[in-house]
């Protein structure tokens, strides 16, 4: 699966170009092939890989007598063809239709989804997109993030004398998983570099929030001192004093939350934290931090590698949230809480999945003591978060309210105002059918108007039964 062929022959035998990928091709993504063939040479080019080049046989035939049909994804006899999408293929120079193609052949459809290309920018956090039948799904397995599009932070709130540890079974052996992407995954993280991103929330001082340690007696550890703020440690060599960073004085145990990201690349470490603070620094030695044994976060003991700073940071331990703890390629965070009885991965003391790293945004505004107080009591960050949402509920739940107060007053009104002149209608016809009753009564004593008043009676009781047609009744 990690191999691209160009085979053709030109009367004088098979011949074969080929272009071998350090990653297997059968990943659900796309993947660029351009073959060509002229009377010098041909060649063969997938993605970003060397270029294949092959000479053209001194006594072959300059043209390829081509006269049957061209099958693309299979063969004349329809033996194991191809699974998958092809889409852009060009022959020549001349793009071939094959959308519509596939309409009129039997297994196969038009319109391969191609929605990593259009939407691979949705899986954040260096989530992968990965490629499916009926669209896209982002990969976070090496991401310190999970759910759809790897944006939900992984936190954990931690007590005292809490602690997190992985441990490798072998030198990058424990996250291989036998493919050759993962091998040249580790293999490129085999020279000296280390990548590290989190963040926390604390109000302690001294705290330990992230130690590593190899089985040469080296390491490396980010702490926060005494006065609260962040200082980097690195021991390259046993036989030297440690390099020590101290991107800020400014106290970060402030019961807010802090992001930080560290890059080494060779002697050179680029640090970042929040927006604001970017350093670089040149450490004594380019040596690699060689066979990392563990990383740890939280609480350290047994451990005389780093200096005495370090030491009473890591027997502190840290009291807090860490969110988001990514060291090269592993999510200890993660690992912990997915893999819960793993060999890999060791808890100790109270720690508890939390919402605290995203629920830390909308409590930046409070007092320190406030944040003092969440952070000893475990949990309680959450309780901000559900306090603001009750807020919210509160405040559309008094529009509802208010809304239909108007309503009803509005309704109340017509209904009034209905009634009422509902009301003076049956009185005016009350009066008029009481002077009706004593004209006809008057004049019924003349003979002579009998028959005018008989027809003003009909005109009445027909005016009567138009007025009670008219009347309508509202049902409300």
């Amino acid at each position: 699966p990690s191999a691209v062929t160009f085979t053709f022959d030109v009367g004088n035998g098979p011949a074969v170009v080929t272009v071998k990928s350090h990653v297997p091709l059968n990943d659900k993504q796309w993947h660029y092939v351009r073959a060509e063939r002229n009377v010098k040479e041909a060649s063969l080019q997938v993605d970003h890989l060397p270029l294949r080049f092959l000479e053209a046989p001194p006594d072959g035939h300059f043209r390829l007598q081509l006269n049957s049909q061209l099958f693309v994804g299979g063969t004349a006899s329809r033996q194991r063809g191809f699974l998958g999408c092809i889409r852009a293929l060009a022959m020549n120079g001349l793009t071939l239709d094959l959308q519509e193609r596939a309409k009129v052949t039997p297994g196969v459809s038009a319109g391969c989804p191609g929605h990593c290309s259009s939407y691979g920018s949705l899986c954040h956090n260096r989530g992968r997109c990965v490629e499916s039948n009926s669209g896209y799904v982002c990969d976070c397995t090496h991401t310190a993030y999970r759910g759809p599009h790897c944006k939900k932070e992984v936190s954990v709130s931690f007590t005292s004398g809490s602690s997190v540890t992985y441990t490798f079974q072998e030198p990058f052996s424990v996250m291989r998983n036998r493919s050759a992407l993962s091998s040249a995954i580790y293999a490129e993280n085999a020279r000296p570099r280390e990548n590290v991103a989190f963040s926390f929330l604390t109000t302690q001082t001294p705290a330990m929030l992230l130690s590593a340690s190899s089985y040469y007696q080296q390491g490396m550890a980010i702490i926060l001192a005494r006065n609260g703020s962040l200082q980097i440690f690195y021991r390259l060599n046993k036989d030297r004093p440690a390099d020590v960073f101290t991107p800020t004085y400014r106290s970060l145990a402030d019961g807010q939350l802090h992001w930080v990201r560290m890059h080494r690349e060779g002697k050179d470490v680029y640090v970042q934290i929040d927006k604001d603070i970017n350093r670089k620094y040149s450490l004594s030695s380019n040596t690699e931090l060689n066979t990392i044994r563990s990383v740890t976060l939280g609480k350290v003991t047994g451990s005389d590698i780093l200096d005495e700073e370090v030491m009473k940071a890591g027997s502190r331990g840290f009291i807090g949230c860490l969110s988001s703890v990514q060291f090269n390629q592993v999510a200890p965070l993660k690992a912990a809480l997915l893999n819960r009885g793993s060999s890999l991965v060791s808890l100790r003391g109270h720690i508890v999945e939390s919402d605290c790293g995203a629920s830390a945004d909308m409590t930046k505004s409070h007092s320190l003591s406030d944040h003092s107080e969440k952070v000893d009591r475990g949990k309680e960050p959450l309780k901000d978060g559900v306090q603001s949402d009750s807020a919210v509920i509160g405040g559309v739940s008094a529009a509802v309210v208010f809304i239909t107060l108007c309503v009803v007053a509005v309704m109340s009104r017509f209904l009034y105002q209905y009634r009422r002149a509902e009301q003076t209608a049956a009185i005016e016809e009350k009066d008029r059918r009481h002077s009706l009753e004593v004209t006809y009564r008057t004049e019924l004593d003349h003979p002579s108007h009998r028959h005018a008043l008989n027809a003003a009676y009909c005109t009445e009781m027909d005016l009567q039964n138009s007025v009670r047609n008219s009347r309508k009744e509202y049902y409300i």
